[in-house]
């Protein structure tokens, strides 16, 4: 239903904007009718100037026609005449019967915008009645489409105060509508609607007759063949006419039309006029920013597809993907795409989460890099393509794949070798058979360039360009601070500042390797620090506690040697990888999401230094056990929030409402899914793959379908849209 309401208050919306604007904008012109009136009064004229108002009104008549209007001024000493033939009210003095000005609204601009208001100058008096309709519709069901958060950009102003105020904006088209089916109209067939209007120097004799000149309040005509005149009895200011018949004055019982009132303003003069004037343009608004914001996200759609590097295949063209952990693999991917096309292939580069094994078989020749993470597992960006290929037949693909892999690890280049498989169950043709690399991943990837080079028929003058992304250096273990409380939290958890060289220009979401001592592997943790601050690394180590298979409880070689064993003030060598697919990029103005789980949070808190150099909107979702126990640097954070460097943080914990941050997402689903529809927003996750990295994406996918109104086949395409953009960014694990 909600997506029905979305579908509905967007693009009933769209298409009827511009006479929702024809309405509002008539109707703000129309509301300066009541501002531009002059002040009166709504008592009587006394007897004291009763006489003298009978010859201002004779005078008067006698000049500029017949009249149409009189009301006393607001001073009590003059009085306010319109006649038929003056756009303009015109005041004189009552005791002396001077002009003294006229005042009002020209009655050119009135009519032609009144003529436009009500029926479009073409007689489209049903037309203007069914837009009113839809326009109600449209703000009723706002309020349950919104996510109504203060904050200085358009739409979340647009919501927010559409909201809040919706009694107000639903008052002018509400009362407009009542008018048109003459709902609280009084009832006219009472007054007596003479051929002609009763002339006023009439009036004011039969008045003066029945001994009522001194009660006069007010005289107006009605459709223009009758006149009401207002005078002030014992229980209050009452309506009269006076019967060509009778001559003689007549109360009347009309109830006051209270619709027409509301919808003119005029109910109080120039305040009630300036009301509507704001309900107009609030509503103007409204109509303007939700216009504009389908339409930039309409020329953000055009533009994001055009940005994003199409897959085109073709019998000459070559396509190189990759499944990344660190970074490792898509440097390679990068190196290698960028070599061949140095030598003059058509390469394209894709990463390995965003393509079907349709893709692939496109192409004359797919070069596949696959890291391996874990206990021998898929990076997450294959895992999809993997589970493709199994399920698929004659895929025809001719395919290379280059494993990344340690032979230290027991499942060494596990990954490759599930996604080489997997190739071969589909139907596909090795064309080169599966290259591993062991540790230092150039040499192997050279020799593999280089029967990618026969392969292609390529006579290379010079070797392809490999940067290294990892520099050995001396740390100097400088403090250490204990993150958990032991009676709360499950697990320990510190912080280590670590001292690297000060050329080291580590950014926040590096990786710093350590190896412990007699170990042959290293354990990469995560940056949560940026050199533009001082040459300190912070790393946030929990305590790795498990049981093996003999049933005994084991710590973790690595993260028990930095919480017990390595003491403040000692030097060890690391090695600091840079990460660059997990940093911000330098400069960058789109808003970042950030989600993070547990120590997850640890490279999130490095992004702190560039965002207050370089400021954006961003968000951070943070999920762990216990408010108290485990809620991981929450002073930062939350000094970050009130500085303005971060500007929303959205925390869930186990002991307070059970939930994950993928829930905390879906209930902000409307503005996570303008951030990323319209502000083309970045996403970085850091946690376990099984609740962060699975979890967020479960999120962003119904987000695009509830919020976005697609298919599911829809948001799984937008989804993956945004990960060939390379807009969300992951350092999952686990």
């Amino acid at each position: 239903m909600k997506k029905f309401l979305l579908t509905f208050h967007r693009y009933a919306g769209l298409v009827l904007t511009p006479f929702f604007l024809i309405l509002l904008i008539t109707g703000m012109i129309l509301s300066f009718k009541p501002i531009l009136s002059p002040s009166t009064s709504s008592k009587a004229i006394g007897s004291q100037q009763a006489q003298a108002l009978s010859a201002v009104v004779q005078q008067a008549e006698a000049v500029s026609g017949q009249i149409q209007t009189i009301a006393l001024d607001a001073n009590g000493q003059d009085v306010w005449i319109k006649t038929k033939d003056n756009a303009l009210e015109q005041r004189y003095n009552i005791a002396e019967g001077r002009f003294i000005e006229e005042a009002g609204m020209s009655s050119t601009v009135y009519n032609t915008a009144k003529s436009l208001h009500k029926n479009l100058l073409l007689d489209a008096a049903d037309f203007v009645e069914f837009v009113t309709y839809i326009f109600i519709a449209i703000l009723l069901v706002a309020p349950f489409l919104m996510q109504v958060r203060w904050q200085k950009r358009l739409m979340s102003i647009h919501n927010a105060l559409g909201f809040w105020a919706i009694p107000l904006w639903l008052l002018v088209p509400i009362t407009g509508l009542l008018m048109s089916m003459k709902i609280g109209a009084p009832e006219f067939g009472k007054l007596n609607l003479n051929n002609q209007a009763t002339p006023a120097v009439q009036v004011m004799q039969v008045l003066e007759r029945e001994n009522q000149l001194q009660n006069f309040v007010s005289l107006e005509t009605v459709r223009g063949r009758s006149v009401l005149i207002n005078l002030a009895t014992d229980t209050g200011v009452k309506p009269f006419q006076i019967p060509a018949a009778t001559q003689t004055l007549e109360q009347l019982n009309i109830s006051t039309y209270w619709p027409k009132l509301l919808h003119e303003g005029t109910w109080a003069g120039a305040l009630s006029g300036w009301l509507n004037f704001i309900i107009a343009a609030g509503l103007s608004f409204f109509t303007i920013s939700g216009a504009y914001s389908w339409i930039r996200r309409w020329k953000n759609d055009r533009a994001a597809r055009a940005a994003a590097t199409p897959l085109t295949g073709g019998k000459d063209a070559v396509l190189v993907s990759y499944a990344s952990q660190t970074g490792t693999a898509q440097g390679l991917a990068k190196a290698t795409q960028e070599y061949l096309v140095e030598q003059g292939v058509n390469a394209q580069l894709s990463p390995m989460s965003v393509l079907s094994p349709a893709d692939l078989s496109q192409f004359a020749q797919a070069l596949l890099l696959c890291s391996t993470t874990g206990e021998g597992d898929l990076p997450d960006g294959a895992k999809r393509l993997v589970n493709a290929l199994k399920q698929t037949s004659n895929s025809g693909i001719h395919y290379s794949v280059f494993a990344l892999g340690d032979k230290r690890y027991q499942h060494y280049c596990a990954g490759g070798q599930e996604l080489a498989h997997a190739l071969t169950q589909s139907g596909g043709k090795a064309s080169i058979e599966i290259v591993c690399s062991d540790a230092d991943p150039g040499p192997a990837w050279q020799a593999w360039i280089s029967q990618v080079n026969h392969l292609l028929g390529l006579q290379a003058t010079a070797a392809p360009k490999m940067v290294s992304n990892d520099t050995v250096v001396n740390a100097t273990l400088r403090s250490r601070v204990r993150l958990d409380d032991p009676e709360l939290a499950p697990l320990e958890v510190q912080m280590l500042n670590f001292e690297l060289p000060k050329d080291a220009q580590f950014r926040g979401g590096d990786l710093l390797l350590v190896t412990p001592p007699g170990e042959s592997t290293a354990r990469p943790y995560s940056i949560g620090s940026d050199a533009i601050e001082g040459n300190l690394v912070r790393l946030t180590v929990s305590e790795n506690r498990f049981v093996d298979e003999q049933g005994q409880t084991r710590h973790g070689v690595a993260s028990n040697y930095l919480l017990k064993e390595l003491n403040v003030g000692d030097s060890i060598q690391v090695t600091w990888r840079r990460h660059p697919d997990f940093n911000l990029i330098e400069g960058d103005k789109r808003p970042i999401i950030m989600a993070a789980t547990g120590c997850g949070v640890a490279p999130l808190l490095g992004f702190l230094p560039q965002l207050r150099r370089h400021p954006r909107f961003a968000w951070l979702f943070f999920g762990n056990s216990h408010s108290e126990g485990n809620n991981f640097y929450k002073e930062e954070w939350d000094q970050a929030l009130a500085a303005g460097t971060v500007s929303r943080i959205s925390r869930v914990f186990d002991n307070e409402n059970r939930g994950y941050i993928q829930d905390l997402m879906q209930q902000d689903g409307q503005e996570i899914y303008r951030l990323l529809d319209q502000e083309n927003a970045m996403i970085y996750l850091c946690g376990r793959t099984r609740t962060v990295g699975q979890g967020v994406e479960s999120a962003l996918l119904s987000i695009a379908q509830e919020v976005g109104g697609k298919t599911r086949e829809q948001a799984a395409a937008w989804l993956d849209e945004l990960r060939r953009q390379e807009r969300i960014r992951s350092d999952l694990f686990g």
